[in-house]
């Protein structure tokens, strides 16, 4: 009996007694917080004990590095050996004291407004038309995200005309979901009027200029090359600088009554074309009436090459077949 209870007390002591000389002790944090995707030992964990330069070895250890979009780990005594094993630090030397539970937590930052601003502006400039120039307004100022992970992708999908929806995706999951307001310009080289341009004047090539304008209008209502109205004749004033229009110019007939042309019809679900025949005279980028050479059906259609129609209206008649 005086035996056993002289070793329980010899045990006590050896329990109790400090780190041998040479040892480290790694007392890990209840809760830390780091500002990046790499966790090291010195972030979580007060390192006492040993060499100057082992501790300074061990504190800079990672531990841990947080995939993308994550934001908590449970510290693993598992993770903190095997990172002082692979460092060549002996376990033995070393006695690490981890809290029941103790997490170590990613902070989020916010993703900051020029970050989303130029995922957007990519955005709608990649849905612009050849040629065309995209300038985005934010009315209610640049658009963030707060609370979510920097390295969060983010997703832009348009809403509508004035508005945007950009999702934050962290991992897998989406983070963090928001509409933005937007204000969308777009500009196109366009042919404009080089001074005031009367009605009945001839156009030559000191007469008009190419230059950028807000393209509101259809692209077939406007030129994007002079040499497309050199030579034609005016039936409206255009003023200094405006965008000269199809409609105010005597176009000289590209295509005439009787003419072959083939017909397309395009849709979301199918391409189809035929054998057609133009039945009014007409230019390139106009509205024409054709005519389905096999079907005899009258179409309406627009010109886009010499002897090519988009059918953009079909007549309610048939004409029945040609002979």
């Amino acid at each position: 009996m005086v035996r056993r209870t002289l070793s329980l007390f010899m045990s006590g002591l050896l329990l109790a007694s400090p780190p041998a000389l040479g040892e480290l002790t790694v007392a890990v944090t209840e809760t830390s917080e780091v500002p990046g995707k790499a966790v090291a030992l010195g972030d979580i964990a007060e390192v006492r004990g040993g060499r100057a330069e082992l501790r300074d070895k061990v504190r800079d250890l990672e531990v841990h590095r947080f995939d993308p979009g994550s934001t908590g780990w449970r510290v693993s005594g598992r993770a903190i050996g095997s990172a002082l094993w692979e460092a060549g630090v002996s376990l033995d030397k070393v006695t690490t004291d981890i809290p029941l539970g103790a997490r170590v937590e990613r902070r989020a930052r916010k993703v900051d407004g020029d970050r989303v601003a130029a995922a957007v502006r990519r955005h709608l400039r990649a849905q612009a038309g050849n040629g065309e120039r995209v300038e985005v307004a934010f009315p209610e100022g640049k658009p963030a995200f707060e609370g979510v992970a920097e390295d969060a992708q983010l997703q832009v999908a348009r809403e509508s005309e004035g508005a945007v929806r950009v999702r934050a995706i962290a991992g897998e999951e989406v983070a963090a979901s928001k509409t933005f307001p937007v204000s969308v310009t777009r500009q196109r080289q366009v042919v404009v009027a080089n001074g005031h341009l009367d009605p009945g004047t001839r156009i030559e090539s000191d007469d008009v200029t190419t230059a950028l304008r807000e393209s509101e209008a259809s692209r077939w209502a406007v030129f994007d090359s002079r040499e497309d109205v050199i030579g034609t004749s005016l039936l409206k004033a255009v003023g200094d600088g405006q965008p000269v229009k199809r409609s105010q110019l005597r176009m000289a007939p590209d295509v005439r009554s009787g003419d072959p042309v083939t017909l397309v019809y395009k849709s979301s679900k199918m391409h189809l074309s035929a054998a057609g025949v133009i039945r009014e005279q007409g230019a390139v980028g106009e509205v024409l009436a054709m005519e389905n050479r096999d079907s005899g059906e009258r179409v309406y259609a627009r010109l886009t090459g010499p002897d090519t129609a988009k059918v953009s209206q079909r007549h309610s008649s048939q004409q029945g077949s040609r002979p």
